[in-house]
């Protein structure tokens, strides 16, 4: 459950819009400023479909009609095998912590002329705490169809002199995968339904619902953009 509440306030706090119109360039490792080195990778160049997948998807003119695409990229792990099972393992509960991430932020918008509930309110916040630390759980297994279309893994060399806590190797490996829209649609609907119910218990659906009653169609990955 822990694990659950930092995926998807690392989603919510790492939301990033971008158009389908941008650019995305592959960038060259020596390039990169941060705080480690990178000693080998899968590729010479760090792929653009793990910063936007949707961009790189359309540059390469794959189908962003039939399928939604994304990319989640783990954290640093001692073992490179295991970095790659992992990205390739949570691909669903990835996509549903994107899912739930779009649901919290649907609820709390303060864009003008949209709905939005009061996050002071006692009743609205444990709704939002059901989004924030449930929701996925519940969703994950709804998640059908998603596939792997590519994976990247790099070998880190973390280094003190360049601002990491201490010097360690690491490996971390990204995972880029499609999802046809029709499943997405479905996915979005069910944890609509699932925030709906949940609200009901208290009988304080009516905003919910309308809140989110086109969520299945507005629904773009928060962390990504469409």
């Amino acid at each position: 459950m822990k694990k659950i509440k930092i995926l998807v306030g690392l989603l919510l706090l790492t939301m990033i819009g971008c158009s389908t119109s941008d650019k995305v360039e592959e960038e060259v490792h020596e390039n990169l400023k941060r705080n480690y080195e990178v000693r080998d990778s899968s590729s010479k160049v760090r792929p653009g479909w793990i910063q936007k997948p949707m961009t790189w998807a359309t540059q390469k003119e794959m189908d962003v009609k039939k399928y939604r695409f994304f990319s989640f990229e783990t954290s640093p792990n001692a073992d490179k095998d295991i970095a790659c099972n992992l990205a390739k393992a949570n691909v669903r509960v990835d996509i549903a912590g994107e899912i739930s991430a779009f649901i919290n932020k649907k609820l709390t918008s303060k864009e003008e002329g949209d709905t939005f509930i009061d996050e002071n309110d006692p009743q609205k916040k444990e709704i939002l705490h059901f989004v924030s630390n449930v929701l996925v759980e519940k969703i994950k297994s709804q998640v059908t169809g998603a596939a792997i279309v590519e994976t990247y893994w790099e070998k880190r060399q973390y280094l003190e002199s360049l601002g990491a806590k201490r010097d360690f190797v690491s490996y971390t490996c990204a995972s880029f995968v499609r999802m046809e829209e029709d499943l997405i649609r479905r996915a979005v609907e069910d944890a609509r339904a699932e925030v709906i119910n949940h609200a009901k218990k208290s009988g304080d659906s009516k905003e919910i619902e309308k809140t989110l009653e086109n969520a299945p169609d507005e629904f773009e990955s928060p962390k990504f953009g469409a």
